[in-house]
């Protein structure tokens, strides 16, 4: 469920309380991020493919989504970064400009156009584009924080947001457009989240399953109840989905289609291995992280499996359906290794906010990749086992979450690919110290009881039955005749007094916003 969505349906005053923190959030690691911004860049740009941005430029000058063939001097030294700055005057009348090679069309084409209007107001400057990465950072804590509401209070969330702007792994891909661009538009209305992001990175076609999977299994009334309500909130998903991604979408024919599976032979190069914590096979999928090696393994298995099938052309469709001809066969045949670089990914990706940060260090230390020695991995169970203790559909949700985005950055184990995700144990580390300050007495209530019940099953089970003790004597058996016989256990009464019932009941607690208890707020957030 929308994490927005969670937070209109509060009281008033906590509505404020909420917007006042959103906005002090936004606004102070705003401030924050391009300060650091702008001193890590201080001696250049990082890579994020500038080569690509002339587009961008052209919005920027009011040419529109166009590049000029042959390419404008000035423009190519712009995009070297031999020069900071980039006059529209070089753009003469006589300029060509055309469409036909403008293949960042597609899923470039929202991130082209967002730098491109700031470009119109900056100024078409490669150090102009701080202000743009600030509110981008600014965006993501502010989005963070509404995460983190829908297990924890205003305070906590606060202070995982907080700490959330400080993280070292998401610092280091700040200054890199290309892949934090994707980090602010994660945290809003899905469809239309998902739509706009695959403009800025195709990353985001990997997030759509979860939502329906999410609605068919883990929406309240399980699999076959509210039918026509999850059909048409899958209907407004995927409505919302076309209409923001459908100028991306509308444009892929120009913008290499055939490249989407190309990205997961990469991520089976050998350097990925280490990382995720597997061994090598005996066998290759792909060796390098390379593109034309890439190409070549995919058009010789094309080959050898199609012969005379001809000339196959790099990213165009032909070699879309190569690659993923080529995968899915892969995954017939070595189905456990999938699942296994799969399950490394998750071992890791909890272990995300111990991981020291490769050339953070002035000695350029090696990664260590177990410097967590476990932590995270204890402390999303932990939460899972207790959102599970809650409601056992959160906690089965929770776990599902975890699986599922944890196992997707298997595909390329690479960090500007999954650093977003860091958010998922400081969400269980906060929720279970919510957990603890506020609803810890009714949680023991509710395994005292447990334990209870489960020792009157035994004294059940272990004593006889008065009535099978008096038919022993009558008819002259010993008491060891016969085993004991299991009494019938009376029916617990049908009245309010089920677990769920009892442990909001216990928990409940008077507050500043009113008596709501946390279980049932997070409860809340999910039906």
């Amino acid at each position: 469920m929308p994490a927005w969505s969670v937070i209109v349906g509060r009281r008033p005053l906590s509505l404020v309380v909420d917007g006042l923190i959103i906005a002090a959030l936004f606004a102070g690691t705003a401030v924050w991020g391009f300060r650091y911004w702008t001193r890590v860049s201080v001696n250049g740009q990082p890579f994020y493919y500038q080569l690509y941005f002339e587009p961008a430029v052209m919005v920027a000058c009011g040419k529109g989504f166009v590049v000029a063939r042959p390419q404008v001097p000035e423009m190519v030294a712009f995009l070297q970064q031999r020069v900071d700055r980039f006059s529209c005057d070089a753009i003469t009348p006589q300029t060509a400009l055309g469409t036909e090679e403008v293949f960042q069309q597609g899923p470039w084409l929202y991130l082209m156009l967002t730098v491109g209007w700031a470009w119109r107001l900056l100024g078409v400057s490669w150090s102009a584009l701080g202000p743009l990465f600030a509110a981008m950072f600014g965006t993501t804590i502010a989005a963070a924080y509404l995460i983190f509401r829908l297990g924890v209070g205003p305070l906590l969330a606060a202070i995982g947001a907080a700490g959330l702007s400080t993280s070292r792994i998401h610092l280091k891909f700040l200054p890199i457009l290309r892949d934090y661009a994707k980090a602010p538009t994660i945290a809003a209305l899905y469809g239309a989240t998902l739509g706009i992001g695959y403009g800025f990175r195709t990353d985001f076609l990997a997030y759509i399953p979860s939502f329906f999977v999410t609605l068919a299994l883990f929406a309240p009334g399980g699999l076959l109840r509210n039918l026509q309500i999850k059909a048409a909130a899958a209907a407004v998903c995927v409505a919302a989905f076309l209409l923001a991604a459908w100028p991306a979408i509308s444009t892929l024919a120009a913008s290499k289609p055939g490249c989407q599976w190309h990205v997961v032979i990469l991520g089976f190069a050998r350097q990925f291995d280490r990382p995720l914590g597997v061994e090598s096979a005996p066998y290759e999928v792909g060796r390098e992280y390379l593109d034309e090696w890439a190409y070549t393994t995919v058009t010789s298995y094309a080959a050898r499996a199609h012969p005379g099938i001809g000339h196959i052309e790099y990213c165009e469709v032909a070699y879309g359906g190569a690659t993923r001809a080529y995968l899915l066969d892969v995954a017939k045949r070595f189905p456990a290794d999938l699942i296994v670089r799969a399950y490394g990914s998750v071992l890791r990706i909890v272990e995300l906010p111990f991981l020291p940060v490769e050339g953070w260090y002035a000695d350029d230390r090696p990664l260590d990749w177990n410097a967590g020695h476990g932590s995270g991995l204890v402390i999303v169970l932990a939460a899972a086992l207790v959102a599970a203790a809650i409601d056992r559909r959160i906690g089965l949700f929770v776990i599902f979450v975890l699986i599922y985005f944890g196992g997707l950055p298997a595909i390329q184990f690479s960090e500007r690919h999954f650093f977003h995700f860091e958010f998922i144990t400081w969400f269980a580390a906060l929720f279970l110290v919510q957990t603890a300050m506020t609803d810890a007495p009714a949680l023991r209530a509710l395994g005292a009881r447990r334990i209870a019940a489960g020792r009157r099953l035994g004294e059940e089970i272990e004593a006889p039955d008065p009535a099978d003790r008096a038919e022993r004597d009558i008819h002259g058996a010993g008491p060891r005749a016969s085993g004991p016989r299991l009494r019938p256990i009376p029916k617990p009464p049908t009245s309010s007094s089920s677990t769920s019932t009892r442990l909001r009941a216990a928990s409940t607690r008077p507050s500043r916003f009113g008596t709501t208890s946390h279980a049932v707020r997070m409860g809340a957030s999910f039906r």
